[in-house]
């Protein structure tokens, strides 16, 4: 359709393109045949270029006349087309202002000429500037991968991406393709290797095509979510391209491996919270069970003193015997619940090391941290454990304590020990058979603890019976063992 146009264009002695006004001058055959070819194809084509003024040998043409045969030299000046992308671009960036709607669709106008640089689409092995290809793969792969469109008629492509579900921005990110020649100049500038790799280039024979895509959608999407503003989304991705493709290959790694980044990392968010939380629940029934050993001390202290006889200290000591014994069973069953947790643990954070290596530093990284704290919580419990059931036998330390120190008779009980020790080991105590002569040969007495801790003064006459009453089983232990000797 330019054919013709760009003919002239090329054959005039002299030209100028100025406000979309063509006007030139032709002064050899070459240039008088390529005006009439033009007159003779484009008169009617006025979405092309409608002729304003034409004149032939320096005689006025009249519109829809031919161009008289015998011209030497003619002037015309042409209006542009202005309605339709193919027409007459001075270069590039008018290119891109003034078909940028089109070009925002991925498609670059099928025939134009760009007059300052003289190329033509048209021509023998023509080849689009290194912009409009870089722009067009670059809005077609990222189209391919939108999961919707906003096509509008009269406004640039808008493409839509939704986002994860762990992302409560928005449910959807826009990516509007709002172009001008800065855009277009820093697109050329991208890799877009790893975008070609999965949609022009994709190999249908890749079973992880699918997944690359996803991976980069999803990636896409986190990404735009980091912008403020819709309006400014391209320029956020193509000032980020490196930052973005990173975390784009990253997050493919991990996928690859078997693991999505972001799976991985709220599976050890998850282990760290349920070990927690089990670290927790031992400490919580630690503390209740160790309050027990403080109050088992308090209700020592509370013992009237008064009422510590042999009976109630025998029965004190069994009391708490039995209590520390119990206090350290469940602090030890504890214990034991504790071990399992650990190794809960271990078997937990173990599970990623097989693959770590395919892990991207910042979750490895993460999964170091989170093994040195659960560590340090494990050794503070153990310690702490292993401190409770030490003191878990300190009621029954601090009654012995207490009935060693507040019961005054401690000391005569010693004596009493022993007097009985040397007199076992010096004389033969005899067993009464019979009540009665237990009544004659074992006087009775009544031994009895007064708030003073003093024996009561007996009656002579009771004393004396007491003491005849030793005698004749004196003699009658001399009769027996006189009788033992004869035997």
């Amino acid at each position: 359709m330019l054919e013709q146009l760009v003919n002239l264009y090329r054959h005039c002695a002299k030209s100028n393109i100025e406000a979309g006004i063509f006007s030139g001058t032709v002064n050899n055959p070459e240039g008088v045949d390529a005006l009439r070819d033009f007159l003779d194809h484009g008169w009617q084509q006025r979405n092309v270029g409608d002729v304003d003024n034409l004149t032939a040998n320096e005689v006025f043409v009249p519109n829809e006349e031919p161009l008289p045969e015998n011209t030497q030299q003619a002037d015309f000046s042409i209006s542009l087309a202005a309605n339709s992308s193919t027409r007459f671009y001075e270069d590039v960036k008018d290119l891109i202002r003034v078909a940028r709607i089109e070009l925002s669709r991925g498609s670059i106008p099928r025939e134009y000429f760009l007059w300052r640089s003289n190329l033509y689409t048209e021509d023998p092995g023509y080849k689009p500037p290194d912009e409009l290809t870089q722009l067009s793969l670059f809005i077609k792969g990222f189209e391919s991968l939108s999961n919707h469109r906003d096509d509008t008629r009269n406004g640039p492509l808008k493409l839509i991406y939704v986002c994860p579900l762990d992302l409560k921005k928005s449910p959807v990110v826009v990516l509007p393709i709002n172009l001008d020649s800065d855009i277009v100049s820093s697109i050329a500038k991208l890799d877009l290797q790893p975008l070609d790799d999965i949609t022009h280039n994709a190999k249908s024979d890749d079973i992880h095509l699918v997944a690359k895509q996803d991976v980069f959608r999803t990636a896409l999407a986190e990404f735009l979510c980091r912008n403020n503003s819709e309006g400014f989304a391209l320029q956020f991705l193509v000032s980020g391209w490196e930052a973005f493709i990173e975390e784009y290959q990253r997050d493919l790694a991990t996928y690859l491996s078997g693991f999505s980044f972001h799976k991985a990392r709220r599976e050890v968010a998850n282990a760290q919270m349920e070990i927690a939380q089990n670290f927790s629940s031992i400490s919580a029934d630690i503390g209740t069970k160790a309050l027990s050993v403080p109050v088992a001390v308090v209700a020592i202290l509370a013992f009237p003193d008064e009422n510590l006889t042999v009976l109630t200290s025998l029965i004190l000591v069994f009391g708490m015997t039995i209590a520390s014994y119990v206090i350290f069973k469940t602090l030890e069953a504890q214990h034991s619940q504790f071990e399992l947790i650990c190794q809960g643990k271990n078997l937990t954070l173990n599970s990623f090391d097989g693959d770590k290596r395919s892990f991207p530093d910042d979750l490895i990284t993460e999964i170091q941290e989170t093994e040195s704290k659960l560590c340090l919580d494990e050794q503070k419990q153990r310690r702490l454990l292993s401190f409770l059931k030490f003191i878990a036998w300190a009621p029954l330390v601090a009654t012995l304590c207490y009935i060693y120190f507040t019961y005054d008779a401690g000391d005569r009980a010693i004596r009493s020990l022993l007097e009985i020790e040397e007199s076992v080991s010096g004389t033969v105590i005899r067993v009464p058979e019979t009540e009665e002569e237990g009544a004659e040969t074992m006087p009775a007495t009544d031994i009895s603890l007064s708030a003073e801790n003093e024996v009561p003064e007996q009656p002579e006459a009771v004393v004396g019976e007491e003491m005849q009453g030793l005698e004749d089983g004196q003699q009658l232990d001399s009769s027996e063992q006189s009788q033992i000797d004869s035997d």
